[in-house]
């Protein structure tokens, strides 16, 4: 069993509005743009079946895959590849934690550079533990591009697929932990953020073949 979860639309200030994954972006400045690769490794902790103990894993291969799935997705629209930044591994590392242990599914208010973050979070559970994986992940929120509109702009249900090819969004960090009952959760931050109000069509690319 996976799930998805999105945030309310808000308005903000002059008049846009963030939904579902994204955050805010104020302007178009670009930063932490290197050519170094990074593998972000999270700290191995402990897991148990008493609630607010959690299990960290070491998160090396989960990161490159969800990248790789990303970068799959957006050359399939004619977008760039997002580039690894490890202060938003980081800092989806620790909201990843954080829903773990109280085994809550929501989303954080995190920033980056004074500026709000894009963010897609999921859940998977299964009786046999099974992990979530980077593909898995991607894939969940990617499925919301079926029967997506590319003439329209914001389309409820497809904002974590939007995130995902979002023109303007450059960096991104992965983070990932299993709850004390077997959940796992996994949060996607992007910077700068998508799913601007008004936006859409001009940041979601339709794919470069007839079907996906």
């Amino acid at each position: 069993m996976g799930a998805c979860f999105g945030k309310n639309p808000k308005k903000k200030q002059g008049g846009s509005y963030i939904t579902d994954s994204g955050g805010v972006n104020n302007n178009n400045n670009n930063t932490n743009q290197s050519n170094q690769s990074y593998n972000y490794v999270s700290t191995p902790g402990t897991y148990g079946s008493q609630p607010g103990v959690i299990f960290v894993p070491n998160n090396k291969q989960f990161v490159k895959d969800a990248l790789e799935s990303h970068n799959y997705f957006r050359e399939k629209h004619s977008v760039h590849k997002l580039k690894l930044n490890p202060e938003l591994c980081q800092i989806a590392q620790s909201w990843a934690e954080r829903i773990a242990r109280t085994n809550t599914f929501e989303h954080s208010q995190n920033s980056f550079n004074n500026q709000s973050l894009g963010e897609n979070i999921a859940m998977r559970f299964t009786s046999t533990g099974d992990e979530l994986t980077g593909r898995q992940m991607t894939d969940q929120w990617y499925e919301e591009a079926h029967n997506y509109n590319y003439n329209e702009d914001f389309q409820q249900g497809k904002g974590h697929f939007a995130q995902i090819v979002w023109r303007r969004s450059h960096e991104v960090g992965f983070g990932r932990a299993r709850a004390h009952d077997g959940k796992w959760y996994a949060v996607a931050n992007y910077f700068p953020a998508g799913n601007y109000i008004g936006q859409f069509r001009e940041n979601v690319n339709p794919p470069v073949v007839d079907h996906i």
